[in-house]
């Protein structure tokens, strides 16, 4: 079984780890995200793609994209312009 098969086929199992590990359930999702944007920006797959190594919807993809860059835009400083 590849990576995103694997992926794909645990994702429920990876939220409830995650819980399990400490992560608090509303911030589980989170964790999940974070795989998102690692294959949506790291290894530069698709929407498509990504939605399909984790089992998830493209339009699932895109919000959750914008979501999570939202939530990194205040953690990231402004370059300096002059």
């Amino acid at each position: 079984m590849d990576f995103s098969a694997y992926v794909a086929a645990r994702r429920p199992r990876l939220v409830r780890t995650a819980v399990l590990l400490g992560v608090p359930a509303a911030d589980a999702e989170d964790v999940v995200q974070s795989a998102l944007l690692r294959c949506y920006y790291f290894a530069d797959l698709s929407e498509r793609d990504t939605a399909a190594v984790l089992g998830i919807a493209p339009g699932t993809v895109k919000s959750r994209t914008s979501r999570a860059l939202s939530a990194l835009a205040p953690l990231v400083e402004a370059p300096d312009v002059r």
